[in-house]
């Protein structure tokens, strides 16, 4: 069995490129610049493992070979521009991988004999580079094919070469080519090409199939017009999208019942489809592809191919390795990293899929986790109803003590548990979790007891932690001065099921202490009742003052790849720390409530904490960050009005942006968050002072 993958050479700058769409245009130029459609679009599709490559890089090439025998691709089938008078286009590739021999990959050509028009622009009928059909060209063509017959790795059937044609109704006379390329491959001593017609625009491959072609080969997504997803079935947030919806699952249901044919047939499959890097708001895209359907169409097309067939005609195709600009392809991206390569090399070995999680757009109202609960999973808190979400929050506290146990009251009517990585807590906030622990609320605590404060590491090690132990569909990364306002838990559900194939993103409310705090109140919830009323900037304008809701469908399956950054505002490569592209929307009527300064007590211990925690090593700077700076300098000379704890609070706003200074006129307006019970707690509570003492007598013992 060999299953081949159409492969576009698209992705090099050549001269007339440069000439039609600027200076360096290749194929990721428009796949980088394309925009989501609507909420949970996954666009832009960007690659992972190979990166924007250059195909003029041998490397390159050496390196998507491997990938694809590794995943059990035998092979690559060149789309082949050539024109007339014997003009080719992106043909560097091919030629620097004939003429060096590497790499060691077996291959063949389909020709893309179509004119070149500005179809990028969906200007189709603008030709940039015509095409000609005549008997002069069809010789040209087939002696600029020739040296690729000869090569070694070229792909053939019964000794003859495979060349695929993408559209053989362009022919004014098929007969007269077929006969014209036989004859001419004879007085060059080469067998007689093996000729396959691919099912694409052309509405019947009878004529060349009678002309002397010897077979043809589906081209899905042509073909597929029983999967059109009718207008009126379309979900309202596609207004405004003039494109076409096509259903992955009744394509591949369409493709696996047609009838058979008296002739040759390769069976052919494809991915996920999106075109909107290339067309925009009137592209054609796929909804509801699934790893499942897609390991299901090509492991029947594979064992349909096997048994009637010969072994040379054993040939399954796949479209496409990389067609990023159709938002097809095989090569690992952002968002799915390598899982459909192998589905694929599982569909190829016989072997049910390892996995069919897969991210999706889907149509109407998502369908909620059928993940069965894990066995230790505690019962939820008092006035939390289970629901049918998995939901999950993971915080590392220090010294949180006038906070902690709204915290843990509050986030724990919307989480089902809570996990929370206790470090060196010298305020009472130990004691506090354990009380609340004991007294039955749904949190797991560890104790952390080095020295450095490392938020990003405990973050992640919670995150994993999370996913072992409650298979979650989502997770909440939360801080001990933030609060979940969604309402209630249903409605935040609901919210997060509209989410299905991408994270949400959820602004900072911040709350700042005024002159009108009823001092005596303990609860910080209801004694701090002003917020800023400051419209956050957008999260590609500031990501800082964003905060992320994963979801676990994206996230879990690639943890290998991926780590949430500090502050959870970013997902970021592990290794070289740069974002991912993972799909985050923003949603309305969800936020977090941040309380970031609460009183003089608070910001002193919390800013000399962080100046003693930042000597202790280069992480321990994470508690200490550049938010504090400008507090330390207020109370080191003296401040201590309310004037320093407001101008805290800023630094939050647009963190990194604008200062506090360049927000002073951001008014406080009153809208508190409802506080659910009495704090009962408090009585374990520490003063600064006493933290100091703490600490300082830890060190003598040290």
């Amino acid at each position: 069995m060999r299953v081949l993958a159409f492969y576009l050479p698209q992705f090099h700058p050549i001269p007339e490129n440069d000439a039609w769409w600027g200076k360096g245009f290749t194929e990721w130029t428009n796949v980088a610049a394309a925009k989501p459609l609507f909420p949970g679009h996954y666009q832009p599709r960007l690659p992972a493992d190979l990166g924007f490559y250059d195909l003029r890089l041998a490397d390159v090439l050496e390196a998507q070979a491997d990938l694809a025998r590794d995943h059990g691709i035998h092979g690559f089938c060149y789309h082949y521009y050539f024109f007339k008078n014997g003009r080719r286009l992106l043909e560097r590739p091919l030629e620097r991988m004939l003429a060096s021999g590497t790499p060691d990959f077996p291959f063949c050509l389909c020709w893309a004999n179509e004119n070149w028009t500005r179809r990028w622009d969906g200007r189709e009928s603008e030709v940039l580079v015509a095409q000609e059909h005549d008997a002069q060209n069809d010789l040209a063509f087939l002696r600029s094919v020739l040296p690729y017959f000869r090569d070694r790795r070229y792909i053939r059937i019964d000794g003859r070469p495979v060349l695929v044609v993408y559209r053989t109704s362009l022919f004014p006379d098929v007969a007269g080519t077929v006969e014209r390329w036989r004859a001419e491959a004879a007085r060059h001593g080469e067998a007689a090409p093996y000729l396959i017609a691919a099912e694409s625009l052309d509405p019947s491959p009878d004529a060349a199939l009678r002309s002397g072609f010897d077979a043809t080969c589906e081209f899905p997504p042509h073909g597929a017009a029983k999967a059109v997803v009718p207008r009126k079935a379309w979900p309202q947030s596609l207004q405004g999208f003039s494109g076409t919806l096509l259903d992955y699952r009744r394509m591949v249901d369409f493709f696996l019942t047609r009838p058979p044919v008296a002739y040759r047939r390769f069976r052919s499959v494809t991915l996920d489809w999106d075109n909107t890097a290339r067309r925009g708001s009137s592209a054609s895209l796929m909804v509801n592809f699934s790893l499942a359907d897609y390991h299901r169409w090509l492991a029947t097309a594979i064992a349909e191919t096997r048994e009637p067939s010969p072994h040379d005609e054993q040939l399954v195709f796949i479209n496409a390795w990389n067609e990023w600009g159709e938002g097809t392809y095989l090569e690992p991206d952002q968002l799915r990293g390598r899982a459909c390569l192998e589905a694929t090399r599982e569909a190829i070995l016989g072997r049910a899929p390892t996995s069919t999680a897969m991210p999706t757009i889907g149509l109407g109202t998502p369908q909620p986790s059928a993940l069965p609960p894990p066995t230790d999973h505690p019962p939820p808190s008092a006035g939390a109803s289970q629901g049918k979400l998995r939901l999950v929050g993971v915080a590392m506290i220090g010294n949180e003590a006038d906070i902690v146990e709204a915290f843990v009251r509050e986030n724990c009517r919307y989480v089902d548990h809570l996990l929370i990585a206790e470090h060196n807590a010298l305020d009472g906030t130990a004691e506090i979790l354990a009380a609340l622990a004991h007294e039955g609320l749904p949190i797991t605590v560890t104790k952390l007891s080095n020295r450095a404060y490392e938020q990003t590491k405990v973050t992640n090690q919670l995150l994993d932690a999370a996913l072992a132990r409650f298979s979650p569909d989502w997770i909440i990364p939360l801080d001990a001065d933030e609060f979940i306002d969604a309402g209630d838990r249903n409605e935040l559900e609901s919210r997060l099921a509209s989410c299905h194939s991408s994270h949400v993103l959820v602004p900072w409310l911040n709350h700042g202490p005024s002159p009108f705090d009823d001092a005596d109140e303990v609860h910080p919830l209801r004694r701090i009742r002003q917020r800023y009323s400051f419209k956050p900037p957008k999260p590609n304008e500031n990501p800082w003052v964003w905060k992320l809701m994963l979801n676990c469908a994206l996230y879990g399956p690639y943890l290998d790849r991926y780590e949430l950054e500090k502050g959870s505002h970013r997902i970021v490569f592990r290794g070289t720390k740069d974002p991912s592209k993972q799909p985050a929307v923003t949603m309305d009527r969800i936020g977090l409530r941040h309380y970031p300064v609460r009183s003089y007590d608070q910001l002193a211990l919390k800013v000399g904490i962080g100046e003693i925690q930042k000597g202790s090593s280069s992480t321990g700077r994470e508690q200490a960050g550049f938010h504090w700076a400008p507090m330390l300098r207020g109370l080191l000379g003296g401040g201590h009005d309310i004037d320093l704890l407001q101008s805290a609070c800023r630094e939050y706003l647009d963190t990194g942006r604008l200062t506090a200074e360049q927000t002073a006129e951001v008014p406080l307006i009153t809208d508190p968050f409802p506080a659910h019970g009495d704090l009962t707690l408090s009585r374990f509570r520490l003063p600064a002072a006493g933290v100091l003492i703490r600490w300082l007598h830890l060190q003598q013992k040290a």
